[in-house]
C-alpha cells in the first residue's frame, strides 16, 4: 500500500511538472503491474476523429500486438476495449477465445497467450471518454476485489493526465490559431513571414502575399444570423486551404478578412 501511494505521488508530480503524457501513462501501467501477478496493462486513448484508438501506453504487453490494435476502430463488438468505449462502460471479458466481442479478434491475440482482458473507459471530469485502460491476464477468470480497486484509481489518474494534456494542446493551438476556423492568426502569420523571407535570402524563391476579405459578408450576418456567417467563415476557409499547396499558409486575421501566404514560386 505504501509502494502504490508513493508511485501515485510521484505520477502526480509528474502531471504537475508538465511530463510527457506518453511517459506518465507507461508509469502509470507499470505501477499497477507491480502491485499484481500475472497481469499486463494498456492505455488505448480515443483519436481525435472520435472513432479510432491510438496507443497510449502498454510497457509489458508483445510489441506486435499493441502494434496490430493501434488505430482501430471503436464498436459494439470490438473487442474488450473497443466495445468499453462504444458502450461507455465497463466490459470484463473472463475468456477472450469464447466471448463474443472477439470474435473478429482472437487469431490476433491467440498468438500471445492472453485470455482475459477487462476494459474500463477512461472519462474526463465532464463524462467525455478520453481512452480506456485494459488489463490483460494469462489466466481465465475475472477481476478480483483488489484488481478492480487499482482500474478505479488508475482510470482516475489516467483521466487527470489525459485531460490536462488536452487542455494545454487546446491553449497552445488557441494562442496561434483562430477558435472559429481553426486557421492560423496573425501570429503565425508574423512568424510564418519571417521565415519564409529568410528562405528568400538563402534559395531566392518568390514570395506573395494575398490580401482577401468577403464582399457583402455583413449581409449575410445581418439577414441570416451570426450562425450561418460563422458557416459560411468555415466552408470558405476550408476551400481556400483546399487551393493552395501544403507549404502555403491561409491566415484569418479577424472578422470576413483573411490573408494567403504563397512560397516557393518561381
Amino acid at each position: 500500500s505504501e509502494n502504490l501511494r508513493n508511485g501515485q505521488a510521484q505520477i502526480l508530480e509528474m502531471i504537475a511538472l508538465n511530463e510527457p503524457l506518453g511517459e506518465i501513462l507507461e508509469r502509470l501501467v507499470r505501477l499497477v503491474e507491480s502491485q499484481l501477478e500475472g497481469i499486463f496493462g494498456s492505455v488505448l486513448l480515443l483519436d481525435q476523429d472520435g472513432h479510432h484508438l491510438r496507443h497510449g501506453a502498454a510497457p509489458s504487453l508483445a510489441e506486435a500486438y499493441t502494434k496490430a490494435i493501434d488505430g482501430v476502430r471503436i464498436g459494439p463488438k470490438v473487442g474488450s476495449c473497443g466495445t468499453a468505449v462504444f458502450r461507455r462502460a465497463p466490459v470484463m471479458v473472463s475468456d477472450i477465445m469464447s466471448d463474443p466481442l472477439w470474435e473478429d479478434y482472437r487469431e490476433l491475440v491467440a498468438p500471445y497467450g492472453y485470455r482475459s482482458c477487462w476494459s474500463t473507459p477512461i472519462l474526463s471530469h465532464q463524462g467525455t471518454v478520453l481512452g480506456v485502460f485494459a488489463m490483460y491476464s494469462m489466466s481465465v477468470r475475472e477481476p478480483t476485489a483488489n484488481e478492480t480497486h487499482l482500474i478505479d484509481v488508475t482510470i482516475r489518474i489516467a483521466g487527470i493526465a489525459i485531460e490536462r494534456k488536452r487542455a494545454e494542446d487546446q491553449i497552445r493551438f488557441l494562442a496561434h490559431h483562430d477558435a472559429l476556423t481553426g486557421l492560423p492568426n496573425r501570429s503565425l502569420l508574423k512568424d510564418r513571414l519571417t521565415q519564409a523571407i529568410l528562405q528568400t535570402q538563402r534559395h531566392n524563391p518568390w514570395v506573395s502575399v494575398v490580401f482577401i476579405d468577403l464582399d457583402n459578408f455583413k449581409t449575410i450576418n445581418d439577414s441570416l444570423g451570426h450562425t450561418i456567417g460563422d458557416e459560411l467563415l468555415k466552408a470558405v476557409a476550408s476551400r481556400m486551404v483546399g487551393c493552395v499547396k501544403a507549404t502555403d499558409t491561409v491566415v484569418r486575421l479577424g472578422g470576413d478578412e483573411c490573408v494567403i501566404l504563397l512560397v516557393d514560386q518561381v
